[in-house]
C-alpha cells in the first residue's frame, strides 16, 4: 500500500472482493494509462481489457450482460442511479448496476 499505487492497489482489492469468479470480462477506465495497466495487472488471472496506451473504451454496443466495468479516475463517465445507466464519452448509455464506488473510482456490472 505505500507503493505509488497503493490507492489503486486497495480500491482494487475491493473490486476482487465483488467479482466472481468467473467474471465474464473485465474493462479498466482510466485517465492514466500508470493506472489502467496497474489496474490490469491487480485484476488477473480475470479477462481484463486495459489499453496502455490509449484512454479508450469499447463502443457500448459492444459490452455484454454480465460485463463488468471498473473505472478509476476517468473524466467522462456518468452513472445515471435512477435510469441505471452509465455512459461515457457522451455515447450512448449501457444498463448498469453500480456495484463498489469510491473516492473517483466505481465499479459496474453491465446488465
Amino acid at each position: 500500500l505505500a507503493a505509488p499505487d497503493g490507492p489503486l492497489f486497495a480500491f482494487i482489492e475491493k473490486v476482487r472482493a465483488q467479482l466472481p469468479a468467473d467474471a465474464k470480462r473485465v474493462f479498466v477506465a482510466s485517465d492514466a494509462h500508470f493506472f489502467r495497466s496497474r489496474a490490469a495487472y491487480h485484476l488477473y488471472p480475470h479477462n481484463v481489457y486495459a489499453d496502455a496506451f490509449r484512454n479508450v473504451m469499447p463502443p457500448p454496443e459492444l459490452l455484454r450482460r454480465g460485463d463488468w466495468v471498473v473505472v478509476y479516475q476517468r473524466r467522462g463517465m456518468q452513472y445515471d442511479a435512477g435510469a441505471r445507466q452509465l455512459r461515457w464519452d457522451g455515447l450512448a448509455p449501457v444498463a448498469a448496476d453500480m456495484k463498489l464506488s469510491d473516492a473517483g473510482a466505481a465499479l459496474f456490472e453491465i446488465r
